[in-house]
């Protein structure tokens, strides 16, 4: 019996929506400012333990979405149904 590839890699999904995400944030000192952290403190919450945060994430089924997604996607299937 063989295991059938997921459709997606959840984690690259999720890494590349989190990247896509600080870029959009902007700059990085002030990210860190605003989530209370220093630069290196992100700096290796980003580098170290990102990806293995979304590897963990891979192996439970889930994956990062950006704020309100769910939402969107009820108020389209209220609209269609």
């Amino acid at each position: 019996m063989s295991v059938k590839p997921p459709e997606k890699d959840l984690r690259e999904v999720s890494a590349t929506r989190v990247r896509a995400a600080l870029a959009a944030y902007g700059q990085h000192k002030r990210l860190a400012l605003d989530a209370e952290l220093s630069d290196t403190e992100l700096s290796r919450l980003l580098n170290d333990h990102l990806p293995k945060f979304t590897r963990l994430l891979e192996l439970l089924g889930l994956e990062v979405v950006e704020a309100g997604h769910v939402d969107d996607l009820r108020r389209v299937l209220k609209q269609v149904l």
